[in-house]
């Protein structure tokens, strides 16, 4: 098959990755740089009914044919980064072209899936750009590419731990498909958040931080607690300001004197704050110290916080005593009436 026919006549997969940003990146412009024999081998199919992607809406015509794999290669030719053009492509008669029949659109995703599986060489921040992509593909808004929601194991704990095991049957390790599912769970609080600069534990340096944001790292926990509350606020006012609250690292309601106690959100900070240890204006002063950790009590510290923070931001709390709460109030909350929302 002729070069263009292949890079023109193939659409994407719904999975694929950001093609064009992915064949500048120096890794994959030298993975092609010299373009071998097994570079000529791919793999296409065609939709042989009208379906509808159940994730995006989006709607494809019997006919459509897609790309399964050898999606970069040819990019990354016609950008002028590898020794062969298509010219020269064309000349050795031109792409060696597997191409099946699928009856959906999910039949379409899982062969791509079955080569992404084999072989092996993505990075799970890859996997969930993959997914976004696919859950944006029918909205007129662009596609999120904030640096905070590119963690696949906060996304898949939340939808895990929201929507039960029958939709995510783990908490981690989901493949492209179940992250997209996940991406429109939580799509709302995404379109909410998108143009927030969150600084997490390799924050890229075109990512600019406000004064105070830089002292507050988004991990996994934060992330994930941000994104099951969101959800279970309806992503209210209030939700959104105290991720605000958080994110700017917000001390208002810190412990003054002897049973004044300290607001919920004054806790959290106190807990990610990163300079809390070797800046004396971030005295760590929190009443509950060493409770929240990640041994045993950490959801239900957290999510209890997170809550009191959204319902009643002023109260300041003394004794923190919440065991079993998230549990009790968060895991599997939404399982029961998942077709309301997928």
């Amino acid at each position: 098959m002729w070069f263009d026919d292949w890079f023109n006549g193939f659409a994407d997969n719904p999975l694929q990755r950001n093609t064009k940003f992915r064949a500048s990146r120096e890794d994959i412009k030298k993975r092609f740089k010299t373009f071998t024999e097994e570079h000529f081998e791919v793999h296409g199919t065609i939709l042989m009914n009208d379906d509808v992607d159940s994730v995006s809406g989006k709607e494809y015509k019997k006919g459509t044919k897609f790309k399964v794999d050898g999606h970069t290669r040819p990019e990354v030719v016609k950008n002028g980064d590898s020794d062969a053009t298509p010219q020269d492509i064309d000349d050795a008669n031109g792409f060696s072209v597997t191409i099946t029949q699928s009856k959906s659109i999910q039949e379409v995703k899982d062969r791509y899936k079955r080569h992404d599986s084999a072989e092996a060489v993505e990075k799970r921040s890859d996997a969930v750009a993959s997914a976004f992509r696919c859950a944006y593909a029918n909205r007129d808004s662009s596609i999120p590419d904030n640096p905070m929601f590119m963690f696949s194991q906060p996304l898949s704990y939340a939808a895990h731990y929201t929507f039960g095991s029958t939709l995510f049957p783990k908490d981690s390790g989901l493949d492209q498909d179940f992250l997209s599912r996940a991406v429109k769970g939580f799509i709302a609080g995404f379109d909410m958040l998108e143009n927030t600069s969150f600084k997490i534990k390799k924050t890229p340096a075109n990512v600019i931080v406000a004064p105070g944001q830089e002292n507050i790292v988004w991990d996994r926990w934060l992330t994930f607690a941000a994104l099951s509350t969101g959800f279970y606020h309806n992503w209210s006012d209030s939700w959104y300001s105290t991720v605000m609250k958080i994110n700017n690292c917000d001390f208002t309601g810190l412990k003054k004197r002897d049973g004044e106690g300290s607001t919920a959100i004054a806790l959290i900070c106190h807990e990610w704050c990163q300079q809390r240890q070797n800046n004396a204006k971030f005295e760590d002063k929190r009443l509950n110290k060493g409770q929240i950790s990640t041994k045993g009590g950490l959801n239900d510290y957290l999510f209890y916080l997170f809550d009191k923070a959204i319902a009643k931001p002023n109260e300041r709390l003394e004794n923190v005593k919440c065991k079993g709460y998230w549990s009790k109030m968060y895991k599997y909350h939404a399982a029961t009436n998942i077709n309301q929302f997928f």
